[in-house]
C-alpha cells in the first residue's frame, strides 16, 4: 500500500512539474514575463524572414524550369511575392515584432501567429512545382496551389492593414488628454461665435465678436467654457481634437520607430533579401500628415485680424 501511495504521489509531482497551470514555488517578475514575450516575437520575426528567403529562392529556381515559365507564370508569381513583401503593412508588421512593439495590438497578434504558417505553407507548394517540373509531369495542380495562397496572403495584408487602422484609432483616443488640447477647444469654440452661430449670447451680442482678438488666452477659453453650442457644432469640434490627438500620437510613434530603425539598420548591415526592406522601414511608415519633423509640434491656432471673419478653409 506503501508502494503504491508512494508511487501515486512520485506521478504527482511529475504531472505538476510539466503542468503549466500549477503554480510554481519561484516567483516570476513582471520583466521577466515581458522578457519571455519580446524574444518570442524575435524568433517569430526570424522565422518570417527566413521563410520570405527560403520562397524567394524557390521563385527563382521556378524561373529555371522551362514548365514553369510557362506564360512567365514563375516571373510573374515572383513579382507578386515581392510586391506583398515588400508591402508597407508587411513590411512595419516585421519591424514591430522584431522590436518587440505594440504587442498588445490584435494585428500584430495575428501577423505573428499566421504569417508563418501561411509562408510555410507557400513554400512547400513552391518545392512541390519545382519536383514535378523536374520529373517532366504536370505542375497545373502546384501552381494553381501557389496562385491559391499568393491571392490569400494579399487578402490577409490589405485585411490586415484595415485592422490595424481600426485598432490604432480607438488605442489613440484612449491615450488622449483633453487638457492638452484645452486652446484649441477655446479656439474652435470662439470660431463658432465668429460664424455668427445659435449660442447664449445672442444677437445683440455679436457686435462684440471683433473684441475677441484682445481677450487673453484665458478670457477666450472661459468664454468657449459659457457656450452652448449645438450637436453637430460639437460634434465637429470633437472630431477636430480627435484628428489633433492622433496626430501628435503618432509623430510620437514614428519618432520612436526611426530611433529603433536606425538601431536595426546598423545591426542588420551585410544581410539580403526582407532584411533590406526592414532598413527603410521608417519611409513607408511616414505618412503626407506625419511626415513633418517628429520633433515639431502641432501648430498654434491662428491669430485673426481684428474684426476679420473666418473661413471654413481656416480651420
Amino acid at each position: 500500500m506503501s508502494m503504491v501511495r508512494s508511487r501515486s504521489s512520485m506521478m504527482g509531482s511529475l504531472g505538476n512539474s510539466y503542468n503549466p497551470w500549477v503554480s510554481k514555488p519561484a516567483e516570476t517578475s513582471m520583466q521577466q514575463v515581458e522578457a519571455v514575450s519580446r524574444n518570442s516575437t524575435r524568433e517569430s520575426s526570424s522565422s518570417i524572414r527566413d521563410l520570405c528567403r527560403e520562397c524567394t529562392s524557390a521563385f527563382e529556381n521556378c524561373t529555371r524550369h522551362k514548365s514553369l515559365m510557362e506564360h512567365d507564370w514563375a516571373k510573374y508569381s515572383s513579382a507578386e511575392f515581392s510586391v506583398i513583401v515588400d508591402s508597407d503593412s508587411f513590411a512595419l508588421s516585421v519591424f514591430r515584432a522584431s522590436f518587440g512593439l505594440f504587442l498588445d495590438s490584435e494585428p500584430t497578434k495575428r501577423f505573428i501567429l499566421i504569417v508563418p504558417r501561411v509562408l510555410t505553407i507557400l513554400r512547400d507548394y513552391l518545392i512541390e512545382c519545382i519536383r514535378c517540373a523536374e520529373a517532366q509531369s504536370s505542375t497545373d495542380e502546384a501552381t494553381k496551389k501557389v496562385d491559391s495562397s499568393l491571392k490569400s496572403m494579399s487578402q490577409m495584408m490589405e485585411s490586415l492593414t484595415e485592422s490595424n487602422m481600426q485598432s490604432c484609432f480607438p488605442q489613440s483616443d484612449g491615450r488622449s488628454k483633453p487638457e492638452e488640447h484645452e486652446k484649441l477647444r477655446a479656439f474652435l469654440g470662439i470660431m463658432c461665435l465668429r460664424q455668427h452661430t445659435k449660442n447664449e449670447f445672442g444677437v445683440e451680442a455679436r457686435y462684440d465678436v471683433s473684441k475677441l482678438d484682445a481677450l487673453s488666452t484665458k478670457e477666450c477659453i472661459k468664454i468657449s467654457q459659457e457656450l452652448k453650442l449645438s450637436k453637430a457644432q460639437q460634434r465637429l469640434i470633437e472630431v477636430n481634437l480627435r484628428r489633433r490627438s492622433r496626430f501628435l500620437q503618432a509623430q510620437e510613434r514614428n519618432r520612436q520607430e526611426s530611433v529603433g530603425d536606425s538601431t536595426k539598420a546598423s545591426t542588420t548591415q551585410g544581410n539580403s533579401g526582407v532584411q533590406e526592406a526592414e532598413e527603410k522601414v521608417s519611409q513607408p511608415v511616414m505618412t503626407a500628415l506625419t511626415a513633418l519633423s517628429a520633433a515639431g509640434r502641432y501648430l498654434e491656432a491662428p491669430k485673426l485680424p481684428q474684426g476679420a471673419m473666418a473661413s471654413h478653409d481656416e480651420w
